[in-house]
């Protein structure tokens, strides 16, 4: 999974899909996952015009709501006949219906989508990057109409004609009616990287209102999303790189970077020298101000013994660090490599964490929940890898490799269950209520499964069972209290 949004009934999630062909070629493609409330999978869609998947090299670039209901999407695709890349975008709905899809005029040899925002009314901004056949390159800036259509365009010359795009982050600024889109022109040579991170302002019409050059104060850094402060400045993710000239090793830090109100630079903060890798991945503001730094760091110069963990820090509106979480999974070296997607603010004040790929447990992607004090609420794990049953109109909800029954249902407070024989010998159990809260958690050994499941005391209303086994298969029974 690479990003995860609300939706009327739950929740969307994006994420990757990747196949082989009948000959043999790899083929990559765009598919949601419905969510429930407890961010169960209900529903799985694959997102446009899969003809075109069976490439030697499809490259999503996830998707973002267009503020009107629908979600809009972007990928480069790669056609091996003619060796040429093409950006293709779109719209699809919140049961994962594709609305439209259009592709780009090809404008270098190399054509590759970075962001896309939503901009009011339905439409999009998306800045794309472009290898030229002199390989020199340039960002090139769309604005789209509500239904795809191209309203205007602008162009970004790397700097000097001599450099690289990296990095190409976008940001909007509801209230002043302005976009910010980063670029970060870099060079690599002697063991260090010449980094010239620039600041582009635009209106929602395309209109290009100035820019920033911040070669002399963030020459060895890379800027990211950048968003205003209460104090009328303006503050923005960071990764510094620096060598180690001992040792020739690129030292890495995250951290924010502050500039005033007619965007000059004022100050930076960096964190954590983890010598081998930091990458801050997610920066975000909430509707009280509030800013959220995450990412992935490792512990590690040795790639095959690096140890990634996930990273989450809050920062007040005037960036004072209030908390910082950190989160270690099992498994998780550099061959089980794990990407920290997002964060996601709630509308209650909690803050979703979104850990896009744990290869070393099994294909799941992992959803943290905290409050707004950083306490983790509750960790989920989203199978990614079997594909979702339909529900049925009765009350048990079967596996591929069997399920677990509940009856009578409804029921006064007691069912009896029925164990399947594919249950392992170490289940987790939690019980969920109608609003998605968990209000049981246990495990259990195979010796000590319940034949009769007692909620008398508990009050009347729709429960979900879900019952995990240790070899990870999920079964779910909705249970209905009272007749």
């Amino acid at each position: 999974m690479s990003n995860i949004w609300p939706t009327d009934s739950g929740y969307l999630a994006i994420m990757f899909k990747s196949d082989t062909t009948p000959t043999g070629s790899s083929y990559s493609g765009i598919e949601t996952l419905e969510l429930d409330s407890i961010f169960e999978v209900k529903q799985r869609h694959s997102i446009g015009d899969t003809s075109k998947m069976y490439t030697d090299w499809y490259t999503i670039h996830n998707t973002v709501p267009d503020g009107i209901g629908n979600f809009w999407y972007w990928n480069s695709v790669y056609f091996p006949a003619d060796n040429s890349f093409w950006t293709y975008y779109g719209k699809f709905g919140q049961s994962g219906d594709t609305i439209f899809e259009k592709k780009l005029p090809n404008t270098g040899i190399y054509d590759s989508p970075w962001e896309m925002v939503a901009i009011p009314g339905g439409g999009g901004m998306l800045t794309q990057y472009a290898t030229l056949t002199n390989n020199h390159e340039r960002t090139r800036i769309y604005f789209f109409d509500a239904v795809g259509n191209i309203k205007s365009q602008d162009s970004i010359v790397a700097y000097n004609n001599q450099f690289y795009h990296a990095a190409l982050n976008n940001t909007v600024d509801l209230q002043r009616g302005e976009i910010y889109i980063v670029t970060n022109d870099y060079r690599y040579s002697s063991y260090a990287y010449d980094i010239r991170p620039r600041l582009f302002v635009y209106d929602f019409q395309g209109h290009r209102l100035r820019s920033m050059n911040y070669a002399n104060t963030l020459r060895d850094h890379f800027l990211g999303y950048v968003y205003r402060t209460d104090d009328g400045g303006y503050a923005g993710m960071l990764q510094e790189c620096v060598v180690d000239s001992s040792s020739w090793v690129n030292r890495y830090y995250s951290g924010i970077v502050k500039m005033d109100s007619s965007m000059n630079y004022q100050w930076k903060r960096t964190y954590w020298d983890l010598r081998f890798y930091n990458a801050p991945q997610t920066f975000d503001k909430d509707i009280d101000g509030n800013f959220f730094l995450g990412g992935i760091r490792d512990t590690s110069t040795n790639i095959a013994t690096a140890r990634n963990t996930g990273y989450l820090m809050k920062f007040s509106p005037s960036l004072d660090s209030m908390w910082l979480r950190l989160f270690a999974e099992p498994d998780s070296v550099a061959s089980t490599i794990r990407v920290a997607d997002q964060s996601l603010v709630l509308p209650d004040r909690s803050i979703l964490f979104l850990m896009g790929h744990v290869p070393g447990i099994g294909k799941y992607s992992l959803l943290y929940r905290l409050d707004s004090c950083g306490h983790l609420v509750e960790r989920c794990e989203v199978d990614t890898a079997i594909p979702p049953t339909p529900t049925p109109p009765d009350t048990i909800w079967p596996q591929p490799d069997g399920h677990v029954v509940a009856f009578p249902n409804p029921s006064n407070g007691l069912w009896n269950v029925v164990w399947d024989v594919n249950v392992g010998d170490e289940s987790l159990i939690q019980i969920y209520d109608v609003a998605g809260r968990e209000v049981l958690r246990s495990r259990i050994v195979r010796e000590e499964r319940p034949s009769i499941l007692d909620l008398q005391d508990w009050a009347q209303g729709v429960y979900l069972l879900r019952i995990r086994s240790e070899e990870g298969r999920v079964f779910r029974v909705r249970l209905v209290l009272g007749w």
